[in-house]
């Protein structure tokens, strides 16, 4: 019984972070692109785990993608 306790406290910790992850995700592309309309000059594919990851402001996020604008 405690195994499928700790089981079932397991998915729900992995579900909640799948969630989490997705809201900053969402959150993410709609600053993005108030920040910078022209999109990211940067080509990393974890750049947005990065940014979700860190709490960045708009200010060193137009720094880091679009410092010309």
């Amino acid at each position: 019984m405690k195994f499928l306790a700790l089981c079932f406290i397991v998915l729900l910790a992995c579900s909640i972070n799948t969630a989490s992850a997705r809201i900053c995700g969402m959150n993410l592309y709609k600053v993005l692109f108030n920040v910078c309309p022209s999109g990211c000059s940067i080509e990393d594919p974890s750049f947005a785990s990065k940014l979700c990851a860190f709490s960045f402001s708009k200010e060193e996020i137009k720094e880091m993608c679009c410092p010309t604008e």
